[in-house]
């Protein structure tokens, strides 16, 4: 995955990195999350963001008021109140 913003702080001995302005990620799969600012934590394996986050992609689209992404656990949750809309047409879903 790939990761922008307009700016960005980063702890060193904390391990926390705080991004603001424009946050981007996009991955491998076509999908592209966008909020505000984004916390990332080095060393527990940790994002998340308190702003709202628009996610789109080719299954359709996401709003929620904030997500939290749990790697070690392999977990992205998104905080509501959030709005899901699946595009026609995608098989099983």
């Amino acid at each position: 995955f790939t990761l922008t913003a307009q700016n960005g702080v980063y702890r060193q001995k904390a391990g926390k990195l705080t991004l603001d302005g424009q946050v981007v990620l996009r991955d491998g799969g076509g999908y592209e999350a966008v909020t505000a600012r984004l916390m990332l934590d080095t060393r527990e394996k940790r994002a998340w963001s308190d702003q709202p986050v628009s996610v789109a992609g080719p299954a359709g689209t996401l709003d929620a008021t904030g997500m939290k992404l749990e790697e070690a656990q392999g977990l992205l949750i998104f905080t509501g109140p959030a709005r899901l809309v699946l595009t026609q047409g995608m098989g099983g879903l």
